[in-house]
């Protein structure tokens, strides 16, 4: 069966289940620490949105900033954070594994 699906809002949508990918729950580790000691981290799909004062408040999702460790453009870039130790990556993390957190959209 073929995935179907449309960029929204910058998760993805998925035509079939009608659930959109707003972030990556993850397993991280720093480069410069022990791989065995890795952190739970939480990856926005979304954008930042500010306060009024200017402040970074939530993401695009209304996701707290508070708790979002890093803002990711999908999946393919969270492929792409497991293997920055071997790549060009300029983040000093790697990604060990993730889950994709979805988000119900209501039909129209």
């Amino acid at each position: 069966m073929e995935r179907v699906g449309i960029a929204a809002n910058n998760g993805y949508i998925d035509g079939m289940t009608n659930k959109i990918a707003i972030g990556a729950e993850a397993e991280v580790y720093y480069k410069d620490e022990d791989p065995s000691e890795t952190f739970n981290a939480y990856f926005s799909f979304g954008e930042e949105v500010q306060d009024e004062k200017g402040y970074v408040a939530t993401d695009s999702f209304g996701i707290q900033d508070i708790g979002i460790f890093f803002y990711a453009s999908g999946e393919d870039e969270m492929k792409g954070f497991m293997n920055s130790h071997m790549s060009v990556s300029n983040e000093d993390f790697v990604v060990e594994s993730y889950n994709i957190v979805y988000k119900e959209i209501e039909n129209d």
